[in-house]
């Protein structure tokens, strides 16, 4: 089975992700795991830390920013 988990920037967003990684792991031993999120530190050690491979976008939240740290975020999406 070949799975791909969208989520991080906070460890609030990626180690529900990666509990959830490992249930598709302890489900199907042949599993292949991709993790999709930002480039945060937290992030991509956490997850080197524990043998996943990650691709790293780059992306930004637009709630609760300033009208122009919003617009640079919308204009990110193309990418």
């Amino acid at each position: 089975m070949k799975v791909i988990i969208a989520g991080g920037g906070t460890g609030g967003h990626l180690f529900p992700a990666v509990a959830l990684a490992e249930a598709f792991e302890n489900t199907a031993r042949d599993t292949q795991l991709l993790f999709v999120g930002t480039r945060n530190p937290l992030e991509v050690s956490s997850l080197s830390k524990r043998g996943y491979a990650h691709a790293g976008i780059d992306v930004e939240g637009l709630k609760g920013r300033s009208v122009g740290s919003q617009l640079r975020a919308l204009a990110k999406i193309s990418k």
